[in-house]
């Protein structure tokens, strides 16, 4: 499929696997008719598919009438985009029990802490930090690991 585009879908968070199985049955069984090469999810992007495809048209008849499809986000992804949606997560932090980070979101951004426990399963994995620059007792506090970034040394 020559002059294949990428667009990029909004769907449902959590739904994505599901709705890029259903477009893969549609596409099989319409023929030919809706012209669509792949659908894959970014990783570490929630609520949204990439669609390679002939033409907006096809990713329009393709998601027509699918549960959990909400729209088509407009324009078109360059070479650039997509290589930076794929890099994203490719050098993955390692936070450990005992290293030193700094809380990036919530009410203590940019307060260093240190790791004291790491808990949960892989997309929901929490850590249990101790400020370091707090003027208060320590107290421990639970946080998403996707709002720790480890300190250089």
């Amino acid at each position: 499929m020559s002059g294949s585009r990428f667009f990029m879908v909004s769907v449902t968070s959590g739904q994505e696997e599901h709705i890029a199985r259903m477009v893969e049955i549609k596409v099989k069984n319409s023929g030919g008719d809706i012209r669509i090469k792949s659908v894959f999810k970014p990783p570490h992007m929630k609520g949204v598919l990439v669609v390679e495809a002939a033409a907006y048209v096809d990713v329009v008849k393709a998601f027509e009438n699918i549960k959990y499809f909400k729209k088509i986000l407009p324009g078109v992804l360059s070479d650039s985009d997509l290589e930076t949606l794929l890099e994203i997560g490719k050098e993955e932090e390692v936070i450990e029990v005992g290293d030193l980070v700094e809380v990036t979101s919530g009410p203590f951004r940019g307060m260093v802490a240190k790791v004291i426990n790491i808990r949960g399963e892989k997309d929901r994995k929490e850590a249990v930090i101790q400020l370091q620059d707090a003027s208060i007792s320590p107290i421990p506090i639970i946080i998403s690991l996707s709002s720790l970034k480890k300190k250089e040394d």
